[in-house]
């Protein structure tokens, strides 16, 4: 995860953006750090996926793997 992906990421829980309801907004997140909305979208879903990645790395492990066709894991 790069430096600045992290960094979206911060701001972006320690302003309740991931909290339900949201505390703040996407564009609100976008404003805080002086950039676009889709710019905070775009480092936001590289910044998860990197943590999925990590977290589901067992599951690759014990056999299982994504589907690049499909979002169903598939049983290897």
């Amino acid at each position: 995860m790069t430096e600045r992906q992290l960094e979206v990421l911060r701001v972006a829980y320690l302003r309740g953006f991931y909290e339900w309801p949201r505390e703040s907004t996407g564009q609100e997140v976008a404003d805080a750090l002086g950039v676009s909305q889709p710019t905070v979208n775009r480092h936001l879903r590289a910044s998860q996926r990197k943590l999925l990645e990590l977290l589901l790395d067992e599951d690759r492990a014990g056999g299982y793997t994504r589907n690049p066709r499909s979002r169903d894991p598939v049983h290897t």
